[in-house]
């Protein structure tokens, strides 16, 4: 009988992981006597369960690995409207990596194992363990020098996907329409809750920008991508990155991989990861070099003045990741998450508490630089070139 994904933390255990491990091929006969478990996400996203899974065999098995890092929802009671985007999270990244993982430039985590049971919302990603390598912490930023790798390992990124209609015509592959509605449902089903907490600690004219964003977003959506497509990864963040030794870069996460257009990430990225100083600071080379990798991957017809455009549009679509961040700690938190043992609640606590320290810093530099950039005005542009059109 094939392994399933997990329907609750008391089903991680050695007889569970010794059928994952022989599905894939890592096991041979041999079993896995006991199982150490650790949690690893607590402080790196909002929700969502990240566990290092340390197992000991009967015998020695050379492919057998000695930990795995375990991706899984946690095991809450999601409000309902909020279902078919954790369903569309989990599928994608599982599709990724048993898709496009190696059309990828970049390093990713080996692929291990992988279930969905879409019926009940469950879903399971094995990985290969990269813990020993360093990691940075999105609040507190980083140095110039790792802003610079993960800008240039974006460029190449992109690139290399750059209209590639093999990459991107995936029909598991979220593009514009889809994007653009699940966007818009989030950000205007959040942005008054969003505001309700956050609105005293930003400025009083965000209000406004804020408001008129989510029913900008297809436009937006859609401008970014008018004058190239590439694989969007959809969450570059320091707290999605581990750095090697010898310079390279490690990216994880691809749960909101999809088409459309790059500067998403590069916005997203320069405006809620590097403080305000450093990206007032930085911006334009961090920005040359990101254009400068695109013109070496053998992008064209694409100037930096269109890439300009594009990047204030993203500093608005950006702000739908702390928007929605807020609305779901908000909802699981008054619903408890349905969560039924102790633990399982002692793990809900902990990810609600870091959750909020990680929106609240992401929105105050993401306001920052829409503002410093102009880019609240790009709404006004696009409403007059609608009410012309109309």
């Amino acid at each position: 009988m094939a392994a399933q994904a997990l329907t609750s933390l008391d089903e991680l255990t050695p007889a569970w992981l010794t059928g994952v491990l022989q599905e894939s091929g890592h096991l041979g006969n041999a079993q896995v006597s006991s199982l150490e478990v650790d949690e690893i996400g607590v402080g790196r996203g909002y929700v969502g369960l990240t566990l290092r899974l340390r197992p000991r065999y009967d015998q020695h098995v050379d492919r057998a690995p000695s930990s795995l890092v375990a991706k899984l929802p946690t095991f809450v009671e999601w409000p309902a409207e909020l279902i078919p985007l954790i369903d569309l999270l989990y599928t994608t990244e599982i599709r990724w990596y048993e898709t496009l993982r190696e059309r990828c430039p970049l390093a990713v985590p080996g692929f291990v194992w992988a279930a969905m049971d879409a019926p009940n919302h469950r879903y399971c990603l094995l990985l290969e363990d990269m813990g020993s390598l360093r990691v940075a912490d999105q609040v507190g930023s980083c140095s110039l020098e790792d802003a610079t790798l993960a800008v240039r390992e974006l460029g190449r990124l992109h690139a290399a996907h750059w209209n590639d209609e093999a990459s991107l015509s995936h029909d598991w592959l979220p593009g514009l329409a889809l994007m653009s509605m699940f966007s818009q449902m989030v950000y205007l089903g959040g942005w008054e809750k969003f505001w309700a907490h956050l609105g005293p600690s930003l400025p009083g004219e965000f209000a406004s920008v804020g408001a008129a964003i989510g029913p900008a977003m297809g436009s937006l959506l859609e401008l970014m991508e008018r004058d190239g497509r590439t694989l969007v990864h959809g969450d570059y963040r320091l707290e999605n990155f581990m750095f090697r030794e010898d310079g390279s870069l490690v990216v994880l996460d691809w749960q909101l991989a999809h088409a459309g257009g790059g500067a998403q990430d590069l916005a997203y990225f320069l405006s809620q990861n590097l403080t305000v100083e450093a990206r007032r600071e930085h911006q334009e080379s961090l920005i040359d070099t990101y254009f400068g990798e695109l013109v070496a991957g053998g992008v064209a017809d694409y100037s930096r003045e269109q890439l300009m455009r594009d990047f204030r549009a993203g500093l608005l679509v950006a702000m739908t990741i702390p928007v929605n961040g807020i609305r779901t700690l908000d909802d699981v938190t008054e619903s408890g998450g349905g969560v039924t043992t102790e633990e399982e609640r002692a793990l809900l606590e902990r990810a609600l508490a870091s959750g909020l320290q990680l929106v609240t810093t992401m929105s105050e530099r993401n306001v920052a630089a829409i503002f410093d950039n102009d880019a609240h005005l790009l709404l006004q542009e696009l409403a007059a070139s609608r009410a012309s059109s109309s």
